[in-house]
């Protein structure tokens, strides 16, 4: 009886549950699946129209789905939680209409950040930032329309960084290679000690 008890208890533990927010037009949906669980805000008044260069993240009774171009069940449109089975959080963000919107967060098993990405409608649109696994900035830069633009800084040290210039997603030649190695706040710190010494 224990065991059968135990069967029903983890086969609505597995289930996704739908429930409505009033006077949002939405449903909030709940779902423990392969070590996580979700909570997101779906649209049921789902349009069918969609771009076919972008993924769309939609759901359905047995879960959730990413296909590009498409869809078939009701898309997520709203706030979008994802958590480790210890109740600590794995990723944050928004969705409109099926597509990764505003800012996006992803933290570690220990509850350390390491990743924030800026999307518009479905494309990496913005700054983004990586860190390790104990939450030190390591890389950051700029996506425009889902190519990497702009300079792109890689922490290597505490002394020293790797700059790399992108434009449309291609890396522009630099002239020097030894300059945009260097910290230039770390640089000057040396300095000013080397001045303050020969002065004494």
């Amino acid at each position: 009886m224990k065991k059968l008890l135990l069967i029903i208890i983890s086969f609505f533990a597995l289930t996704a549950k739908a429930q409505k927010m009033p006077g949002y037009g939405l449903y909030k949906i709940h779902l423990t699946d392969s070590g996580k669980t979700i909570v997101a805000e779906i649209n049921l008044a789902s349009e069918k129209q969609a771009n076919p260069k972008l993924y769309y993240h939609w759901y359905t009774a047995d879960g959730l789905h990413v296909t590009q171009g498409g869809y078939e069940g009701k898309v997520l449109n709203g706030a979008y939680n994802e958590y480790y089975l210890n109740k600590s959080i794995k990723m944050q963000g928004t969705y409109l209409r099926g597509l990764q919107h505003n800012t996006w967060k992803s933290w570690n098993a220990k509850g350390f950040l390491t990743s924030i990405y800026t999307w518009n409608k479905g494309v990496l649109n913005g700054e983004y930032s990586l860190f390790d696994g104990k939450g030190r900035l390591i890389e950051q830069g700029y996506y425009k329309n889902g190519l990497l633009n702009g300079v792109q800084v890689s922490y290597l040290a505490a002394d020293s960084i790797k700059q790399v210039k992108y434009e449309n997603g291609k890396p522009v030649p630099s002239n020097s290679s030894f300059w945009p190695k260097l910290n230039p706040a770390r640089l000057w710190h040396h300095e000013k000690a080397d001045t303050i010494s020969r002065h004494k």
